[in-house]
């Protein structure tokens, strides 16, 4: 059932509750959207996405122009969305927008600059003009919080609204972490004397330095970060520092909901060899190097669910270090604009099984330099993957001409697609890597209820290393690709000799 109804141009008649936070003093608000919903003003922050095209730099990096806004609700409420000056300076048509994900069936028409909609459930929406992928707006609704923590509850760190600073915070077993609504808490820039040694590396020509991180726990047990408020690495980036504003090793029972990520110069939430991970409703925006989404690394029993992620790097996937087993990542949104959307994405080494993706949208997969599937796996490693799911996925866009959405592969290691390739198969290299010991094996793989509606690739690349790396039982249940159903023998399955028990359904 969809989250939202046509446009509406009078208020919602149920009954609703709504809940919106005022911006900590001298947030520049957007020069995009003005946002009001049941008549309210809600704050548009700013932020950025990578963009190859544009002149912009931070860091080094080519970006342009994000904006989001927040608020929790319960019930039918109404929202209004202002087209403002900027996006008319940046030459987008804001006669027409689209709405995604598509699936909300959601297509309002503009009127007098505006256009309104109703929602009655959370979602979290990217509003378009004119469809371009240049300055949008998402808009994360949210549900109603409960059991907010108590500010004076020794075992709670609480950064009510407003501004504030932080760095190398040691979580203990046990602890929360509470960021309010209206709360921004910002990496604190290390002073240079105190930056590690050996940090200094070069992006894009710039010299930048890995830096010491906000929240850190290693070895704890039922840490909690939470909140509807704003963990962001902007000022740390502006001193071309690149800290971690999450980093969670060897953890137990972690949970981390509700908050949002803006500008992580790494990963956003690292979340490496852990046990019972639960995060749930995380809405990330992000430009920078490395800037993946939600990577859960070496980590078993782990759930990632009504997620939001925009970044710069691999967006929801696994990573493997040491055994892994039963991760799910389900009810999400990704717009991704370097590397791989949903899946195994690079290393693995010490064996995964039972990862499921569902019910999941890629609204946009704007990266054509990179390896990585849109969804599927790219094994990097000895380490073997087993147990797969891809079901009731969507995957609305993918740019540029030599990415196709769907990959299962083992036989490449670099992570760009600038390599010599076999004059007859361009997803075999030309030139193999020597290993000491062979790629890790991929067997039982299910795509169920996949549709892509719009990618230029169409192939679906099924690509083994060897006889001893093979790929085994890879399943397609009524995938779609333009339109086009996967059907027994079709063409677009590129495979070779050591794939084997391909089924089409």
């Amino acid at each position: 059932m969809s989250t939202v109804s046509a446009p509406a141009e009078r208020a919602a008649e149920r009954p609703s509750r709504l809940i919106t936070y005022p911006a900590p003093p001298g947030e520049p608000a957007s020069k995009d959207y003005a946002v009001h919903v049941n008549g309210r003003p809600v704050f548009c922050y700013t932020s950025y996405r990578f963009d190859p095209e544009s002149k912009t730099t931070i860091a080094g990096r080519p970006v342009s122009p994000v904006t989001f806004c927040s608020f929790d609700h319960e019930g039918e409420v109404e929202v209004e969305v202002r087209f403002l000056e900027g996006l008319k300076e940046a030459g987008l048509d804001t006669s027409r927008v689209v709405v995604r994900p598509l699936s909300h069936g959601i297509r309002p028409r503009v009127r007098d600059g505006r256009i309104r909609f109703r929602i009655q459930k959370p979602c979290q929406l990217s509003i378009e003009p004119g469809g371009a992928i240049r300055h949008p707006l998402h808009l994360f609704a949210n549900p109603l919080e409960k059991d907010v923590p108590d500010p004076n509850d020794p075992k709670v760190r609480y950064y009510g609204p407003g501004y504030h600073e932080a760095s190398e915070v040691e979580l203990q077993s046990g602890e929360t972490v509470y960021i309010a609504g209206g709360a921004i808490v910002s990496l604190k820039p290390s002073p240079p004397e105190k930056l590690p040694a050996g940090s200094l590396h070069q992006n894009y020509g710039v010299d930048t330095y890995w830096a010491p991180g906000l929240f850190h726990s290693s070895g704890k047990k039922n840490v909690t970060i939470r909140g509807r408020g704003i963990l962001c690495g902007r000022k740390a980036l502006e001193q071309f520092q690149r800290g971690h504003l999450i980093r969670n090793e060897w953890a137990e029972d972690l949970t981390i909901e509700g908050i949002i990520i803006r500008e992580a110069a790494v990963w956003s939430i690292y979340t490496t060899n852990c046990q019972r991970v639960h995060i749930r409703n995380v809405k990330i925006v992000g430009h920078y190097v490395n800037n993946d989404g939600i990577p859960i690394g070496g980590t078993s029993d782990a759930l990632v669910e009504d997620c939001f992620t925009h970044n710069a790097d691999d967006s929801l996937q696994v990573k493997v270090w040491i055994p892994q087993r039963n991760v799910t990542f389900r009810n999400c949104v990704v717009w991704n604009d370097v590397g791989g959307s949903l899946g195994l994405m690079h290393e693995s080494d010490g064996g995964i099984e039972n990862v499921v993706y569902e019910n999941c949208t890629v609204i946009h997969s704007t990266d054509d330099m990179s390896v990585c599937p849109v969804a599927g796996l790219k094994l990097t490693g000895r380490g073997s993957a087993r147990g797969f799911r891809f079901e009731n996925i969507v995957i609305e866009d993918v740019r540029g001409p030599r990415r196709p959405a769907l990959k299962v592969i083992n036989n490449w290691d670099d992570w760009h697609l600038e390599c010599p390739t076999k004059p007859d198969s361009p997803y075999e290299l030309l030139n193999p890597p020597k290993r000491e010991q062979p790629s890790g094996a991929i067997r039982d793989v299910l795509f169920r209820n996949v549709q892509v509606l719009n990618c230029r690739n169409t192939d679906v690349v099924l690509i083994a290393e060897g006889p001893e790396s093979p790929i085994e039982g890879v399943t397609f249940d009524n995938v779609v690709i333009n339109g086009k159903r996967l059907v027994p023998g079709d063409p677009r399955i590129k495979t070779n000799a050591w794939v084997s028990g391909v089924v089409v359904k």
